[in-house]
């Protein structure tokens, strides 16, 4: 069934009000599970799609897929915003075309949007407008932008010389918003291997997803001549732009190739390489398996690593806390006298679940957390993420998630605003709350939001207070206590646990 045919089908099975919904593709994965993406424009996402209409398009869904394979749904939230088109438009031609990458920086480019319709027109020079029109690079990047807008798409390339008197409307060019994908300016010194077309992006844009084709510049940090088990030799070396580090290997079978990188790629040498990102199974890291590298000299003044962070917003838009509730609490402290340093003010305990343990390479599914103030429960902030991607088997035996239980929960970027807002002024606490930080600050800076609250980590305070290193994971400590943890790794109950704990740690430290 074609993306028509299937769209006709969902919109006959549901009401007028209903018809919401942007079919952009279904994908086979390895697991032979089906991967069907919906947009949906933003005010009806936050306006209509409630638990009930995702259950009746998941339902539909199911009945048009053959029954031999296990369906997944997922909902994007979209916005017909200049910024999210611009980006847009900025990302596909850098991944598709380096000649087309410098020139779009600095063209004219117009917005249009009309009713169901979003109209973009480019101005090019003669150089590149007849490339442009013949690779039908205008068509490539409509049916592109078709995936990420629920709009129909219109894009019309002209001669910026012979059309300039053309009435257009204006709008910011591309380089007054901040583009997906950022770009340093080098200088090539000496071409080691290949020819390197592309600028290089930061290595924080692009350094933690897999890529084809990914470009990238850096300050040698570390390099060293390896063999493998067969004898071959290769180069592992990683790179600093200031934004980030990315580790690279390079393997050749040519010995003038491994002899010019031996005599170049020196310690402190900055260099600017080309190749694929994957990830290490091993380290968890993605690496760049280099095709082409060339010493270069780069101007760091075009390197910005000033980040303007998103504020707090007035209301929550995804996730509504709750009020905590529990008879048994409120008490602790009426006969102990002043309440501990520690626990004054506000405190939001917190745990996550996530795919796996490495914050650049796996996604947070699962967010729990209760607000604590002067020691007392108020306030719980729970919620599933769908994070876009196979929980793995192994997660799935410890948190009892499955891919099943995300399909319809929102996505990380959905509810960040919201948990930012819960723990807005507050101070942050975890177990163990190093690991915890770090999958909340990676993830959300991604997202422009930055988690620099106060940080109180219970597990070193429980080695300091029992004075042990060992029993004292959570399990154990609520054990010790006669603290109740019902639900173990389900992200809210263990928030909620180690609140209780913190309490307990906090009177024993004070005594």
């Amino acid at each position: 069934m074609d993306n028509g045919s299937f769209s006709y089908v969902l919109e006959q099975a549901l009401d007028e009000n209903e018809r919401i919904f942007k079919f952009t593709g279904a994908v086979l994965n390895a697991r032979e599970e089906v991967i069907i993406t919906l947009l949906v424009a933003a005010d009806d996402y936050d306006a209509k799609l409630d638990d009930a209409l995702r259950a009746k398009v998941e339902r539909i869904i199911r009945e048009v897929v053959p029954e031999a394979y296990e369906t997944h749904v997922i909902f994007r939230k979209t916005d017909t915003d200049e910024r999210f088109i611009r980006e847009k438009i900025f990302g596909y031609f850098y991944d598709s075309s380096p000649i087309m990458t410098a020139k779009i920086k600095d063209a004219p480019v117009s917005v249009e949007t009309g009713y169901g319709s979003v109209k973009i027109s480019v101005g090019l020079p003669p150089d590149v407008f007849s490339y442009a029109k013949s690779g039908e690079l205008d068509k490539n990047l409509a049916d592109y932008l078709e995936t990420q807008i629920i709009e129909h798409i219109e894009v019309e390339f002209y001669r910026t010389e012979s059309d300039s008197a053309v009435s257009r409307k204006k709008i910011r060019k591309i380089e007054s918003v901040r583009q997906s994908i950022r770009l340093a300016d080098v200088n090539v010194v000496v071409p080691l291997v290949g020819a390197i077309a592309k600028k290089p992006a930061y290595i924080t844009d692009v350094g933690a997803k897999e890529s084809d084709s990914a470009t990238v510049c850096g300050k040698v940090v570390a390099v060293e001549e390896r063999k493998t088990q067969a004898g071959k030799e290769y180069f592992r070396f990683t790179l600093d732009d200031t934004t980030g580090k990315l580790e690279c290997l390079f393997f050749s079978r040519f010995p003038s190739q491994i002899e010019r990188l031996r005599t170049y790629l020196l310690q402190d040498v900055c260099a600017v390489a080309e190749g694929n990102l994957k990830m290490d199974e091993r380290s968890a890291k993605y690496v760049m398996f280099v095709r082409k590298i060339s010493t270069c000299t780069i101007d760091y003044a075009s390197i910005r690593t000033d980040v303007v962070y998103k504020e707090v917003s007035d209301e929550y838009y995804t996730v509504e806390p709750a009020d905590y509730a529990e008879s048994e609490q409120g008490t602790m402290f009426e006969e102990e006298g002043e309440l501990p340093e520690l626990l004054k003010g506000r405190i939001v305990v917190f745990d996550l679940e996530t795919t796996g343990l490495s914050p650049t390479g796996c996604e947070i599914i699962e967010i729990g957390a209760v607000l604590m103030e002067d020691g007392v429960l108020r306030s719980v902030f729970s919620t599933l993420i769908n994070p876009g991607v196979h929980i793995p088997e192994e997660t799935s035996a410890v948190n009892h998630i499955y891919d099943e239980d995300v399909a319809s929960a929102p996505s990380f970027e959905d509810v960040v605003g919201d948990f930012y807002k819960f723990a807005y002024g507050a101070t942050l606490a975890a177990h163990n709350a190093p690991f915890d930080m770090s999958f909340l600050t990676y993830h959300a800076a991604k997202y422009l939001y930055n988690f620099d609250n106060p940080v109180i980590d219970t597990l070193p305070l429980a080695r300091k207070v029992i004075k042990r290193d060992r029993g004292v994971n959570l399990g154990a400590l609520c054990e010790r206590f006669g603290i109740e943890l019902t639900n173990a790794h389900r992200a809210v109950y263990d928030a909620i646990a180690t609140a209780k704990v913190l309490k307990v740690l906090a009177k024993l430290d004070k005594q």
